[in-house]
């Protein structure tokens, strides 16, 4: 594992809920109950745009290397994992890297686990055909910065996922005042609606470095089954697909 470019003695934003990851109730539990919602996203998005140039379909994960940014204690890492690819996940906090390798290694799984930074991956010439970025963009300091470093390392024929929280007074009423605040869902100060990003945003930076747009679905939560869902609702929560 290796430990490049991030200071062993700074506190990252989670690492204080960082044992509580694997906990399906606990601090966490709006990623857990996300994450069905967003593989379904990830699986069909991937299959469908490397599969495209073939009538049969094929199991095509064990061919890709695959990049999960933010990648926490390993939610989506894991799954990612479990179809075949080859997994790296990078994330800030060295507390969090650690309780995900340990979670995989009890899980049987290779993945590579790093706590270094984009830039560093950069360095190294590293390339992905997938590259994830789930409930990130919206903590960055620059999201332009971070959306060129997420297309430095995407192969040519790679496709790039991102999901995030869009910058409207319905997502500010749904994940700042409600989650926040009145159901205590996610801690306080989780989110700077400040920082959330319209979809026109991400796609006009993406579209400069070279990518084109693919798919677009909201993340839409039914408390009567209380499940979250795909839909064209990109209100609050919004997952997007690029292809280089």
């Amino acid at each position: 594992m290796t430990q490049q470019n991030i200071p062993q003695d700074v506190d990252k934003p989670f690492d204080k809920w960082a044992d509580d990851w694997w906990n399906p109730n606990g601090s966490f539990k709006p990623l857990h109950d996300l994450h069905p919602c967003r593989m379904e996203f990830i699986v069909n998005q991937t299959e469908e745009y490397f599969n495209n140039t073939s009538p049969v379909t094929r199991n095509i994960w064990p061919n890709l290397d695959v990049l999960d940014i933010g990648c926490g204690g390993g939610l989506t890492a894991e799954s990612i994992a479990r179809l075949g690819a080859r997994v790296t996940g990078i994330d800030e906090s060295h507390k969090t890297i650690s309780i995900a390798a340990q979670h995989a290694c009890l899980e049987n799984l290779q993945i590579d686990y790093q706590p270094i930074t984009l830039a560093a991956l950069i360095a190294q010439n590293r390339k992905f055909d997938l590259i994830l970025a789930l409930e990130v963009i919206e903590h960055v300091d620059s999201p332009t910065t971070f959306l060129e470093e997420c297309t430095a390392l995407l192969k040519t024929k790679g496709i790039l996922i991102i999901s995030t929280l869009n910058r409207t007074p319905v997502s500010y009423l749904k994940s700042i005042i409600i989650a926040e605040h009145v159901l205590k869902l996610i801690p306080q100060g989780t989110h700077d609606w400040s920082k959330f990003l319209k979809p026109a945003e991400i796609s006009s930076v993406l579209k400069t470095k070279g990518l084109f747009f693919k798919q677009q679905k909201g993340i839409d939560y039914r408390p009567l089954h209380r499940q979250w869902v795909l839909s064209n609702n990109i209100s609050n929560n919004y997952i997007m697909a690029f292809t280089k």
